[in-house]
């Protein structure tokens, strides 16, 4: 984070951070520079309302407006350190006499767009995030005392709720994560509560509601429900999808290593999943197999972020190589929409973040198409890479780490998708067995 401020002053975090002209009216984008000089910046920026005499700083999000003048795309783009992270700023500092200023966050990520703001120089390399033991485990989840007695209230609701359904302990190993019977959909490793990691990311979804009832999932619920159907609906889902399952057509379908998952952020944080549609070799094939490869990733990279952390984190990043990529390479809307329910519903908290690479006019349109399905909160994870080598060698290596980034991102992992190796060790199914839930669970279909 940065501050340039006449006076040092508490502010919201993230901020944007921007300097003043003489007359405290108007606030423009600056950057650091090695010597000191006059600020540079974008003229179409945030204005000032005149009732504040001494403003210090805004929310990213107010500033991304005045870049959305500049690339339209961005209208259902934000960038990280959004308005979920926001707390106090401890300590602010002001800028020197000279206008050099402290180099942090948001600075790092202002860079992704300098192609599209005139008259900037190339900037000196930022801070790279450590891929560290104590970082890592400092981004777990951790619960208050009220959400983690939130937590226990609903586990003792669901836990009676699916008893009163069936047999629990049965119903719980029949939908383990990945079909690994010691990842435990309900409660693998737990917690201080039961099923602790599990509830806590639902109920975060839900913003923790004090009576137990949320409008989540949405679709079925416009209003309300008890907090307790969106995991028996779950449960429902695994029962019937089987998302775990893999079929005949998946590996016709996913033969070009289109998408998989290898890695984790930081060498310990989420698994990685690599989405590379544009590698497809024609169009897609089937649509259902389609969905199937993209959901089954997903189930196996919560299996391996929870098998890697011992239960402590079951999220995944997200990287799109949208190189190469056609818009015949794209299933359907009607497709894409079932996707984003599956991964709506049944995968709340899973996504830490999406990084789109190779951003091309084909994908731009994609991605118009694609964002009016996606909520709020999954919008602010979405995050342009530049086209620019460097900058875009900076961003992947300080987010995900050196170790992982792709040869073919302009890192040094040689890693190489292979179809055998990938699905040797996963549970095989008919592509009878795949559809299945097409009946017996026609929601989804």
């Amino acid at each position: 984070v940065m501050f340039c401020s006449r006076e040092p002053a508490p502010c919201p975090e993230p901020i944007v951070v921007v300097a003043a002209d003489d007359k405290f009216a108007k606030w423009k984008f600056w950057r650091r520079k090695k010597t000191a000089t006059t600020t540079e910046s974008h003229e179409t920026t945030v204005t000032v309302p005149k009732n504040e005499i001494h403003p210090v700083c805004y929310f990213a999000d107010d500033a991304l407006k005045g870049m959305r003048s500049v690339l339209p795309l961005l209208d259902n783009v934000s960038l990280v350190g959004s308005a979920n992270m926001a707390r106090s700023c401890p300590d602010p500092k002001p800028c020197d006499d000279g206008g050099e200023t402290k180099k942090g966050f948001f600075h790092r990520e202002i860079a992704l767009f300098e192609k599209y703001f005139p008259g900037r120089q190339k900037r000196d390399s930022g801070g790279r995030r450590d891929a560290s033991s104590s970082q890592i485990e400092s981004s777990y989840e951790t619960w208050t005392a009220d959400q983690t007695a939130l937590i226990r209230e609903l586990a003792s609701e669901t836990r009676q709720l699916l008893k009163d359904e069936g047999n629990f302990e049965k119903r719980m190993k029949s939908v383990a994560w990945g079909g690994d019977r010691d990842v435990e959909w309900w409660s693998f490793r737990g917690g201080e509560a039961e099923a602790e990691l599990l509830l806590g990311y639902t109920l975060k979804i839900m913003k923790w509601p004090k009576d137990l009832r949320t409008n989540f999932p949405f679709k079925p619920c416009p209003k309300t429900c008890p907090a307790t159907f969106a995991l028996s609906h779950t449960l429902q889902y695994r029962e019937h999808f089987r998302p775990w399952l893999v079929t005949p057509s998946v590996l016709v379908e996913n033969a070009d290593g289109i998408i998989f998952h290898h890695g984790h952020s930081g060498g310990g944080g989420p698994s990685l999943v690599w989405y590379r549609p544009g590698q497809q070799s024609g169009p897609y094939r089937s649509a259902e197999a389609y969905l199937r490869a993209m959901v089954s990733t997903l189930e196996f990279a919560v299996t391996d972020s929870l098998r890697h952390t011992e239960g402590k984190m079951g999220q995944f990043d997200v990287v799109v190589d949208a190189g190469g990529f056609k818009l015949s390479n794209a299933p359907g809307l009607d497709q894409i929409k079932r996707f984003f329910l599956i991964l709506q519903d049944h995968f709340p908290n899973r996504l830490g973040h999406l990084f789109v690479a190779n951003l091309s006019t084909a994908t731009q349109l994609f991605m118009k198409v694609l964002l009016p399905f996606v909520t709020e909160e999954v919008r602010k994870k979405i995050h342009i890479v530049s086209n620019d080598a460097a900058a875009r060698r900076e961003l992947l290596d300080a987010w995900i780490g050196e170790k992982f980034v792709p040869d073919w991102l302009g890192g040094s992992d040689t890693w190489k998708f292979n179809l055998e190796e990938y699905y040797k060790d996963k549970i095989m199914g008919s592509d009878e067995e795949g559809r299945r839930y097409l009946e017996t669970m026609p929601y989804h279909s």
